[in-house]
């Protein structure tokens, strides 16, 4: 029928090249007319992927580093670099690299200013003789250390203003608690409360100060 069409097309057993997609159309009285698009298809690129969905560059220990992997088909000039939205932050790798597995490590230095928590992407980009390819990987970052309160103590409850995992000593008893989301924490206790020890980390391995108390 008239208007806008789309042909799709999965090239699973189209070996890598250089192609043309000629699209020829026929009218009820038999004219015809065509058109074409060049298409390359290239497995140079594929399975960019990091480490840890967030890393915390903080210097204290954990998470301070993340890795960023990917997989060549066949040789090329690779650049990595980190964008947040459209706008460059750093660039990890660029230059010539060969088939196979290939990582780089980043501790979240950039030229300029300091590293800010958020949200951001690894942008790879593989260059051949069939034209650039890329891809991005999701990542966030987090050096700041959880919050932690106590809201009441009977019943035993904390205040946390993000999911993470609390370890607690009651008693002299160690426990964890896995909280999914941001809010009061119920603890549970006996009837006395003598001594109580409670540290938060999120999954950026920050910790938070120590909560305590002692009858």
């Amino acid at each position: 029928t008239a208007g806008e069409q789309t042909v799709r097309l999965a090239p699973d057993a189209v070996p890598d090249g250089a192609y043309r997609v000629v699209i020829v159309a026929q009218n009820g009285g038999g004219k015809e007319v065509s058109a074409q698009v060049a298409v390359a298809v290239t497995r140079a690129l594929g399975y960019l992927g990091s480490s840890d969905a967030t890393f915390s560059p903080n210097g204290d220990g954990r998470l301070d580093r993340v890795s960023f992997s990917f997989l060549l088909g066949s040789s090329a000039g690779v650049r990595v670099r980190i964008v947040r939205g459209d706008a460059w932050v750093a660039t990890l790798a660029n230059g010539p690299r060969s088939p196979g597995e290939h990582t780089v490590e980043w501790d979240g230095r950039k030229p300029h200013g300091r590293l800010r928590d958020g949200e951001y992407e690894v942008e790879a980009t593989a260059t051949t003789e069939l034209g650039q390819v890329s891809q991005r990987a999701a990542f966030s970052v987090d050096t700041r250390a959880p919050s932690l309160r106590l809201f009441s103590l009977r019943p035993l409850r904390v205040r946390v203003l993000e999911p993470v995992r609390l370890i607690v000593q009651l008693n002299g008893r160690w426990s964890a608690i896995d909280r999914k989301r941001p809010g009061l924490v119920p603890i549970p206790s006996p009837a006395v409360v003598r001594s109580l020890r409670v540290v938060a980390q999120d999954a950026a391995g920050n910790r938070s100060e120590l909560l305590s108390y002692r009858r």
